[in-house]
C-alpha cells in the first residue's frame, strides 16, 4: 500500500429496468433516483474529490457512478473482474477475480475508491475483507477502512 490508509466504499448498483427482456439493463426512473440520493448521502459524508471510481462493465453499474462525476475529478474505470459469478465459474475462481481487484485498490495511488458491482460480488468481497456477511439490496454501501494493510468495517450499511 502505498499510504497508511485506504477507503474502500463497497456499492451495489441501483435499481434496474426490467421492463425490457435484456441482460445488461439501465436503470429505472426509481434507480436513477436511488443513484442521485447515494450520491448526495456519501458526498455529506465523504470528501469525493479524489476518489477512484471502479465499476462492473454493467450499464446499471457505470450509471449509478455517473452522480458521481460531477464530485470527483475522475472518470469511471470498468473492469470485467467486477461482474457477478459466471456460470462457468467455480467459487475459487470467483473469490481470486475478487482478491485481485481488492489487491489492485491496496496499491492504486488513491487513498478512497469507490467499487459499484452486483450483491454476489460484494457479498463475497466484505467476508474476505473482514468476515462480515451483507445482504446488498439495491444502491446500499458499506465503508471499509484499511489501515496499515488491516481491514476495518464502518458499518455504514444503506439503502434507499
Amino acid at each position: 500500500m502505498n499510504s497508511p490508509k485506504k477507503v474502500l466504499i463497497l456499492i451495489r448498483h441501483a435499481h434496474r429496468d426490467t421492463t425490457l427482456s435484456q441482460e445488461d439493463n439501465s436503470l429505472s426512473p426509481q434507480g436513477k433516483n436511488q443513484a442521485l440520493g447515494l450520491c448526495r448521502q456519501l458526498s455529506s459524508t465523504f470528501q469525493l474529490e479524489n476518489f477512484r471510481l471502479l465499476s462492473s462493465p454493467k450499464v446499471r453499474c457505470v450509471e449509478t457512478l455517473k452522480p458521481f462525476l460531477k464530485k470527483s475529478n475522475r472518470t469511471i474505470e470498468t473492469d470485467p473482474r467486477l461482474f457477478e459469478q459466471q456460470p462457468n465459474e467455480d467459487s475459487l475462481q470467483f473469490k481470486k477475480r475478487i482478491t485481485e481487484v481488492l489487491k489492485s485498490c491496496y496499491s492504486h495511488p488513491s487513498e478512497s475508491t469507490l467499487i459499484c458491482s452486483h450483491g454476489d460480488w460484494l457479498s463475497f468481497a466484505l467476508k474476505l475483507l473482514v468476515g462480515a456477511r451483507a445482504d446488498f439490496k439495491k444502491a446500499s454501501w458499506v465503508e471499509v477502512s484499511v489501515v496499515n494493510k488491516k481491514p476495518i468495517l464502518k458499518l455504514r450499511y444503506n439503502s434507499q
